[in-house]
């Protein structure tokens, strides 16, 4: 029933909606100056998902070019976090490299870090091996690490010194592509792929939702509290700010802003049967992901 999922959907996005900045860019950047002034970092990125033409991977492509100018214009210290999604890997090699092309070439002059983010319905693979070819001429282009990949160790090795990576361990990962199947303390699994990569890196950025998890990390090691830039979504905990900043923790709020927040409550806020319930709550009861956006399947 429509009205029954509009209903729905109205309630979840006053649950979530605390983790949005707002609908357009103004509204991002009114928070990341607020944060700035602070002296927290934001990464921020825009909330549309899969192109399926070149005319809106193009929309895409220019709401990132005004980000980082604006982000420049404004002298806020702020990052662009990126789905390659977004401008087209999934449509053609050709426009994508075009776009990717434009859109690093702008941000690095800038000194603005473009961050390549990790998708569940974008080979990871592709997304790696486009940030080491950019990598070489571009100083201001990092990647994210899905830690629990099967392939983690492949990657590390393949990092080049000077590297940008955020580490994250929430991310969604097929069965068939998680590391081990054993639980492992998630303090561990990040202190061992910290400890594997520390002496490549430039900035290492770790992408953890919970607060108390950020605390356990800091308190393990000292080293940690100082070379390490915890990063949190928006939404995050006042108290544990302070707490935080009191402990002199280097601290990144993810700031995303836009309409289409419906694949971001799915992927980035929640997990395991959390998840299921999203996509059944979100997306109606016979549905599938089309185009990165979530429409009802005909019977």
């Amino acid at each position: 029933m429509p009205e029954e999922d509009s209903f729905i959907k109205n309630l979840i996005f006053r649950l979530i909606k605390k983790h949005i900045s707002g609908a357009t860019i103004n509204s991002a950047f009114k928070l990341a100056k607020s944060l700035s002034e602070e002296g927290t970092h934001t990464s921020i990125t825009f909330l549309n998902e899969n192109p399926n033409d070149v005319i809106k991977a193009r929309y895409n492509l220019n709401a990132y070019i005004n980000l980082a100018k604006q982000i420049s214009r404004l002298n806020m210290d702020s990052s662009i976090s990126l789905r390659l999604s977004q401008i087209g890997i999934k449509l053609n090699s050709e426009l994508f490299r075009k776009n990717m092309d434009e859109i690093i070439k702008i941000s690095d002059s800038l000194g603005i870090v473009l961050w390549l983010e990790y998708e569940k319905d974008v080979n990871y693979n592709n997304i790696f091996d486009t940030y080491i070819a950019y990598a070489d001429n571009f100083r201001h282009i990092g990647i994210e690490l899905p830690i629990r990949n099967i392939k983690i160790d492949n990657y590390l090795t393949r990092l080049k010194n000077k590297a940008l990576i955020k580490l994250t361990y929430h991310s969604y990962i097929k069965e068939s592509e998680v590391k081990s199947k054993k639980h492992l303390n998630i303090v561990d699994s990040y202190s061992i792929a910290i400890d594997q990569i520390n002496s490549k890196l430039n900035e290492l950025y770790i992408i953890e939702p919970e607060e108390k998890v950020i605390n356990r990390l800091v308190e393990k090691n000292k080293v940690y509290k100082r070379n390490l830039i915890f990063e949190m979504p928006l939404g995050y905990s006042k108290k544990w700010k302070k707490k935080f900043e009191k402990k002199k923790v280097g601290l990144s709020v993810y700031l995303p802003y836009g309409k289409d927040w419906i694949p971001y409550a799915i992927d980035k806020l929640t997990e395991g049967r959390i998840r299921n319930l999203a996509i059944t709550f979100l997306d109606g009861k016979k549905i599938r992901e089309k185009n990165g956006k979530l429409s009802k399947t005909k019977k």
